[in-house]
């Protein structure tokens, strides 16, 4: 890259190979941060060829993106860089690509950098946003400085309030103003035109639409995102947004559609987060937006021949649901439109795996199938979230209906990704139903068992999780399966080069047995076990469920608790030493420090 002069096409593929590097890699890239932003550092602060400025430019949004706060100790530097080419274009001038690039990687950074570091800056970075935001004709230098504003109020969302009057409703009118002078088929993006262009075909009129609809979809993420930050602060904007987003969920522009379905979803939650800020239970007009949301998300799904567009619905319905829980289904009906809905994708009767029209399976190189699995993935992950809202109660005997279509993708005949997703929406739908799923632990409790031995890491350990759930709560129904259960767990922990992440799903495996029957195992023997693979190591959600159960077995004074009194205080010790380390909760810490106590004394 530093050879001079730069090889311009060899230069580009570098840059993009580390960009996909960093986007897919996330923090296990950490080792490779510092020598990386060394050398796009020097670049920064030494070159003068634009088009390399502008590449390590953007893989410094990428570095940030993945790593975060990780980039802290390079955020001075990187703004002293950034400073340099915060030039307003001069009238009538289009404006630079460094000015577009180094806004949008401050965009960036205000998302991801701590808000601590970022904040004294949040001001000055309004300022200068709202001053190109007052001449800006440029389509993309909107779009940009629309996403650098909705970025500040994810990092300092206290210090945009007062400026919402001067951009939000630019905002809602770009989502309002930009229209087709002529109907479109779906799915034909590049043929668009704006008013008052000649519709001759000409590239670049097409390129000028195409960045008018972009600059659309960016209006409506910048819109989502800075309601849900701001809360009750957008209330007065809330109404006009929603009205106007509504209607571009037909918009011919895939991603519009998409910008859209996310853009719906989140002024719901931004209307529900000031409801509960207020303390108000007046959910009528909450329960307008979501009962339009709903429809118009199930009418995507169902009827749109593009899949990626039918898979941002399913998406934004699970953040929905994820977000609102039971208040997401005002009525029976919108369950049944929405359970509707993600039993078609799963048995793949929805539009878009039907048609022969669907040009995103034949995007990048991708195929239908793979195309296919991510919809149906989509779907699956919508079914957890839909437990919780319907009730586990009433949702958990619908369950035998979808069932099939999830076991269908575990067979060995299936892809390694088929499986994961399959046995990991499993056993996340059994541990939203708990108890109400006990019927269905019975059966699969065998599934998982099988997967075990699965040859992918990531398949064992999904299936370890649902194998520990289902033990938990089938309970004494499959008291048999204990001592096949312990045997497979002992399997997994014996494989040669083990995950830790799996490691640490048998340890919770073992406690949810433990917690579950513990008078039914060879306790002694089990604990032997478990506490050589304690303290976790990885996967600290299972904190809780782990050192609980260690702290209840003291508590009631357990008589295997004596065998490993020392191991267990070494345990503990680490742990208390180094809580930050293994990442424990005030009141988990609180608990072990009781237990540890009691061993002492004991």
């Amino acid at each position: 890259v530093q050879q001079q002069p730069p090889d311009k096409r060899r230069t580009l593929r570098t840059f993009y190979a580390l960009e996909m590097f960093f986007e897919r890699s996330e923090e296990s890239m950490l080792q490779y941060m510092e020598p990386l932003m060394n050398e796009l550092m020097f670049i920064l602060e030494n070159s003068t060829v634009l088009h390399l400025l502008e590449l390590a430019l953007q893989t410094v949004g990428a570095v940030a993106n993945t790593l975060e706060k990780h980039l802290d100790s390079y955020f001075s530097r990187i703004i002293t860089v950034i400073k340099r080419y915060l030039v307003a274009p001069a009238e009538d001038e289009k404006p630079s690509v460094l000015l577009l690039t180094a806004l949008d990687t401050l965009g960036i950074l205000g998302r991801t950098v701590s808000a601590e570091m970022f904040q004294p800056l949040a001001t000055d970075c309004i300022s200068l946003a709202l001053q190109l935001l007052e001449k800006a004709e440029d389509p993309d230098l909107r779009s940009v400085l629309f996403g650098l504003l909705a970025s500040i109020g994810k990092s300092c969302s206290s210090v945009l309030i007062e400026y919402l009057g001067s951009f939000v409703p630019k905002m809602i009118d770009t989502v309002k103003h930009i229209e087709l002078s002529q109907p479109a088929a779906e799915g034909v993006e590049g043929a668009f035109q704006m008013d008052g262009e000649d519709d001759d075909g000409d590239l670049e009129g097409c390129l000028v639409a195409n960045a008018y609809f972009e600059l659309m979809e960016d209006a409506c993420n910048a819109l989502g995102q800075v309601a849900v930050e701001v809360g009750v602060a957008f209330h007065p904007y809330l109404d006009e947004a929603f009205s106007e987003v509504v209607k571009v969920i037909e918009f011919p522009f895939k991603n519009v559609k998409k910008a859209a379905s996310q853009c719906l979803t989140q002024l719901c939650i931004s209307c529900y987060k000031a409801l509960q800020a207020t303390g108000s239970t007046d959910y009528a007009q909450l329960n307008i937006y979501v009962g339009m949301t709903i429809t118009v998300l199930v009418e995507v799904i169902e009827n749109t021949t593009q899949i990626l567009v039918a898979d941002a619905a399913l998406q934004a319905l699970q953040h929905l649901l994820e977000e609102l829980e039971a208040l997401a289904l005002p009525e029976e009906a919108h369950f049944e439109k929405v359970y509707s809905a993600v039993r078609s994708v799963l048995e793949l009767k929805a539009a878009c795996l039907s048609s022969e029209d669907d040009e995103d399976s034949t995007l990048g190189g991708v195929g239908a199938a793979e195309y296919e699995s991510m919809l149906v993935e989509s779907a699956g992950e919508v079914l957890p979230s839909l437990a919780v809202a319907r009730g586990a109660l009433r949702f958990a005997p619908l369950l035998n209906e979808v069932l099939p279509c999830l076991l269908a993708r575990t067979n060995e005949s299936c892809t390694v990704a088929e499986r994961s997703f399959s046995i990991g929406c499993l056993a996340d739908v059994i541990s939203k139903l708990e108890s109400a799923g006990s019927l269905y632990c019975q059966h699969l409790i065998d599934v998982f068992l099988k997967a075990c031995r699965d040859e992918d890491s990531e398949v064992r350990n999904n299936a370890v999780y649902g194998l520990g759930l289902s033990s938990q709560w089938a309970g004494a129904a499959v008291a048999p399966k204990f001592p096949i259960v312990l045997q497979t767990l002992d399997f997994v922990l014996g494989i040669p080069g083990q995950e830790r992440q799996v490691v640490d799903n048998v340890c919770s495996a073992v406690c949810r047995l433990i917690h579950t029957a513990a008078a039914q195992l060879p306790l002694t023997q089990v604990l032997n076990t478990l506490l050589q693979h304690l303290p976790i190591q990885k996967d600290f959600l299972e904190n809780g469920n782990v050192y609980m159960t260690l702290c209840e077995l003291i508590g009631a004074g357990h008589e295997a608790v004596v065998h490993h009194r020392q191991t267990l205080l070494v345990i503990f010790a680490k742990l208390l030493e180094n809580p930050e380390q293994y990442q424990l909760e005030d009141e988990l810490k609180r608990h072990i420090t009781e237990a540890a106590t009691r061993l002492q004394s004991a």
